[in-house]
């Protein structure tokens, strides 16, 4: 029995946001209308879950579409921005997490010791979370046109990348060499890494223009 209890239902706000994440302001306009207008048409037709669900699955078909578009009109850019978004952050990755730092307060004050005493415990969780927002954020301010679409890749490829290494090191005797992918091997690293960088590339977008367009 179709439900129509709730005619004047609106759509889910959060299909919304994700939305005017991939979309400038002067394109969200028409987009949200037309999706509106057929929200509207469904939920006389099937009810307002049948018609929430129906504007969910468009609202991620239109992202996914937008994602393709501009990926296929600057590929090689695109590409670019990844790669330097990951060696950014594989740089800033590499040494700090290690028992380096451990050594540095040894001849220091005491009260400076201990203050790096009581700090040093937060560092690595620093790490994981200020380095990635700040590098996607510059790298996404780049991306003209493209920020979202290069953060969901560095998103993407860089809680692969932990993943992988997670599961390659699960037990490693000794710290290895500096370069070596053990530094990717932290399991909170695994979720706190891609949610910075999808702060920091959610950061950029909104600092974008109002009159810039989502594709060329």
């Amino acid at each position: 029995m179709i439900d129509h209890s709730d005619r004047s239902s609106h759509p889910p706000r959060a299909a919304n946001w994700l939305l005017g994440l991939f979309f400038s302001k002067d394109q969200i306009t028409p987009i949200l209308g037309d999706l509106v207008e057929e929200f509207s048409a469904v939920v006389l037709r099937k009810g307002v879950r049948s018609a929430q669900r129906w504007y969910w699955r468009q609202s991620v078909r239109t992202v996914f579409h937008l994602f393709d578009a501009q990926l296929r009109i600057a590929p090689w850019q695109s590409l670019a921005a990844l790669i330097a978004g990951l060696l950014l952050m594989w740089i800033a990755n590499m040494p700090l997490l290690g028992g380096y730092l451990e050594q540095w307060p040894g001849d220091w004050p005491d009260p400076l010791r201990l203050a790096w005493m009581a700090c040093a415990p937060m560092l690595p969780f620093a790490d994981l979370i200020f380095p990635p927002l700040l590098i996607a954020w510059a790298i996404a301010r780049m991306s003209t046109r493209r920020e979202m679409v290069i953060t969901m890749m560095l998103s993407v490829t860089v809680a692969a990348a932990r993943l992988i290494a997670v599961l390659h090191y699960d037990s490693v005797a000794g710290i290895p060499a500096v370069w070596s992918p053990f530094w990717l091997a932290d399991p909170t690293g695994v979720v706190a890494c891609p949610i910075a960088i999808l702060a920091g590339g959610m950061i950029a977008r909104k600092m974008a223009p109002v009159t810039q367009s989502a594709v060329d």
